[in-house]
């Protein structure tokens, strides 16, 4: 595992290395040899579900804003 940017995952895939799980909103990158594929289950696309953790003592003001915006357009 490592902390990097979607531009360097990309540019490590297209060279043969490695391959990546991309989410669709990756789907309009244009990267010289780079291809998309879509993941198929029994027939059909598969749909990988994801779940995130916030520690409450945790002050990130970017994130906090990332999830003030999701609980007003998404409310629970």
């Amino acid at each position: 595992m490592q902390d990097t940017s979607l531009e360097s995952v990309l540019s490590i895939v297209t060279v043969g290395r490695f391959v990546t799980i991309a989410t669709e909103a990756s789907q309009g990158v244009t990267w010289p040899d780079l291809h998309f594929r879509e993941i198929h289950e029994q027939g059909s696309v598969a749909r990988l579900e994801f779940s995130v953790y916030w520690r409450e003592d945790n002050d990130n003001p970017a994130l906090q804003r990332f999830f003030t915006l999701i609980n007003e357009r998404y409310p629970v």
